[in-house]
C-alpha cells in the first residue's frame, strides 16, 4: 500500500501503526513503553534475521496514546508475536493500557518478554524527574529536569532566606568521592528492585561493567546500554543476541551535564561536558539555573512538591531540606 499524501507527519511516522501502510508481515514484533521503546526496536530488529524475531511495528510511546487510539493498538495486537513491554499500571491515565491490560490481548500463541525502565541517577546525583502538583503536562523550563541544588536556592528563598546568587559557583556541590560512589550504588540497586518486583530482563548488574558514562539523562540511557538490552531481549527469544549499534545517538535530544568528579569517583572514561546539550544546541547550566529559579519563584507548589518527595536525597546530598 503507497503512502497516502495527505497524512500528517506524525501519521506518516507511525503509518503502520496507523493502517496507512500495510503491517510488515502476518506476526510483529511490538514494543510498549515510553521514550525508551522506539530505540530499543531499533536496536532489537538490527541484529541478524532469526525465525525468533518476528518484523517489527513502531507505535507512539505509551504516554502519547489517546482513547482514539485503543483500536490502532487492538488491530496491532491482534497480528502481535512477540510483546516487549515495560511495567505499565492498569488503567494508565485512564485507558485499559496497562502492560497485563494489553498482554491479555495476545493472541493464544505470543510471547511477553518484560523489560524494566530504565532510570539511573548515578551519573547526575542531583538531577530528577518531578511533576507540577497542579499541571503535570507542564515541564520546567529549558529542560525537562530539575536539579535539586536549584530546588534548595528556591526552598531557601520561599522560606525568607537570601535570594540566590547570580551565577553558581563553577562547581556547585562538591562531594566526597564515597558518596558519590554510594549514591550511584544505591540508585543501581533501585534498578535491580525494580526488575525483581516486575519479573523484568536482567540489566542492572551488566551496568556494573559498563566503562563509559551509561546515560545521556536520569532517563536517557546511551546506545551501549540500550544495545545490552536489546541483546538481552534477543536471547531471551531464543535469538542471536547480536545487534548493531548506530552511528548516530538514539536518545541524545538533551545531554546533562557531566561534572569530572562524578566521572572521577566512578573511575568512567570519557570527557566531562560543563554545561547542557538541546537540540544540538549548547546550553549553560548558569542559563538553566536562571530559567528555573525564576520558574520556581512563580510556582512555589513545585518546590513545595518537590522537597516532599526528595527530602531524603536532599539530605544525602547534603542540601538539608
Amino acid at each position: 500500500m503507497t503512502m497516502h499524501p495527505a497524512v500528517d507527519g506524525r501519521t506518516g511516522h507511525y503509518a503502520e501503526f496507523y493502517g496507512v501502510r500495510e503491517l510488515p508481515g502476518p506476526e510483529v514484533l511490538v514494543v510498549l513503553g515510553n521514550c525508551q521503546s522506539e530505540a530499543l526496536r531499533l536496536l532489537i530488529s538490527s541484529g541478524p534475521e532469526d525465525p525468533a524475531i518476528p518484523p517489527t511495528v513502531r507505535i507512539p510511546p505509551v504516554f502519547e496514546l489517546t482513547a482514539a487510539d485503543l483500536p490502532r493498538l487492538q488491530r496491532v495486537l491482534q497480528r502481535t508475536r512477540v510483546l516487549v513491554a515495560q511495567p505499565i499500571r492498569a488503567d494508565y491515565r485512564g485507558l485499559p493500557l496497562g502492560a497485563e491490560q494489553l498482554a491479555s490481548q495476545l493472541p493464544s500463541a505470543s510471547s511477553v518478554v518484560r523489560i524494566p525502565v530504565l532510570y539511573d541517577s548515578g551519573l547526575f546525583p542531583w538531577v530528577v524527574t518531578l511533576r507540577h502538583p497542579s499541571r503535570p503536562e507542564e515541564d520546567p523550563p529549558v529542560v525537562p529536569y530539575h536539579d535539586l541544588r536549584t530546588l534548595a536556592e528556591a526552598a531557601t528563598e520561599l522560606s525568607g532566606g537570601p535570594r540566590a546568587a547570580a551565577r553558581p559557583p563553577a562547581v556547585r556541590l562538591p562531594l566526597a568521592p564515597e558518596r558519590i560512589r554510594h549514591l550511584a550504588e544505591q540508585s543501581l540497586s533501585r534498578l535491580l528492585a525494580r526488575e525483581k518486583a516486575h519479573g523484568t530482563v536482567a540489566l542492572a548488574e551488566r551496568l556494573r561493567h559498563v566503562t563509559v558514562p551509561a546515560f545521556h539523562t536520569v532517563n536517557h540511557p546511551a546506545n551501549e546500554v540500550l544495545a545490552l538490552l536489546a541483546s538481552a531481549v534477543r536471547s531471551q527469544l531464543g535469538a542471536d543476541p547480536a545487534v548493531v549499534l548506530p552511528r548516530r545517538t538514539l536518545l541524545g535530544e538533551v545531554l546533562a551535564p557531566l561534572e569530572p568528579q562524578v566521572l572521577t569517583a566512578l573511575g568512567l572514561e570519557g570527557p566531562s561536558r560543563a554545561g547542557w546539550t538541546v537540540g544540538g544546541e549548547p546550553v549553560t547550566e548558569a542559563a538553566v539555573r536562571a530559567a528555573q529559579l525564576e520558574w520556581y519563584r512563580a510556582n512555589p507548589v513545585v518546590v513545595e512538591a518537590g522537597i516532599d518527595r526528595h527530602r531524603q536525597l536532599m539530605a544525602d546530598l547534603g542540601l538539608g531540606g
